[in-house]
């Protein structure tokens, strides 16, 4: 009866940071770790999550003292409603800067590292440019060239699937391509296991393309 309570009260301890490691995992494209590194990384989402909560109390019961202001009791219900709350927010903003690489970026900037905050060079690829791309296909699909828009594409590049949008099928001439419409389908679902490389296509190419 003693450890089931005491687990219920780690539980909540540690719930903030679940769910802010629950936000992350949800919005990015980081695998999962294994169930120890996650009760890790919830311990130390919690004491940040923690601190900055008695931070924000403390700053409000002053405010509310020196103004002689009340919006209620600051209780353990109004602390965790808080911590929740920035649970969520921060677990929003950190997928947001995982997302963007915006943090690694200017470290990057200042030789600091040499890493980014994506997963690996296939989200970076995707994930840090706008573009048209080229899927080359294996012989199962005939060794054909896609060209399409990638509304969606795998978080594996050996599974899963690339969704094309605005699909072209590309066909080979003496002097370069011909771009053909695929004008009976809205987009195309392309398995990763029969994409032997990707191409991005410049812009101006594109545009230049589309004007002739």
């Amino acid at each position: 009866m003693g450890i089931s309570k005491d687990v219920v009260v780690l539980l909540e301890y540690l719930l903030p940071g679940f769910i802010a490691a629950w936000v992350f995992y949800g919005l990015t494209g980081h695998p999962k770790t294994s169930p120890f590194e996650r009760t890790v990384q919830a311990l130390i989402f919690t004491v940040i999550i923690k601190a900055i909560t008695h931070c924000i109390g403390w700053i409000a019961l002053t405010i509310f003292t020196v103004t002689g202001l009340s919006v209620g009791t600051w209780d353990a219900n109004a602390q965790l409603i808080l911590s929740v709350t920035i649970a969520i927010v921060g677990g929003h903003a950190i997928s947001w800067a995982a997302n963007t690489n915006t943090y690694h970026k200017r470290l990057y900037k200042r030789k600091i590292t040499t890493k980014t905050s994506l997963v690996s060079e296939w989200h970076s690829a995707f994930a840090m440019r706008d573009a048209f791309i080229i899927l080359h296909l294996d012989a199962d699909l005939n060794e054909r060239k896609l060209f399409g828009w990638p509304n969606e594409w795998p978080d594996d590049p050996k599974s899963g699937h690339f969704v094309i949008t605005e699909p072209e099928w590309l066909i080979e001439l003496d002097n370069g391509y011909d771009r053909v419409p695929a004008t009976a389908d809205e987009m195309l679902l392309i398995s990763a296991s029969h994409v032997l490389m990707v191409e991005f296509v410049k812009s101006s190419n594109t545009e230049t393309e589309n004007a002739e």
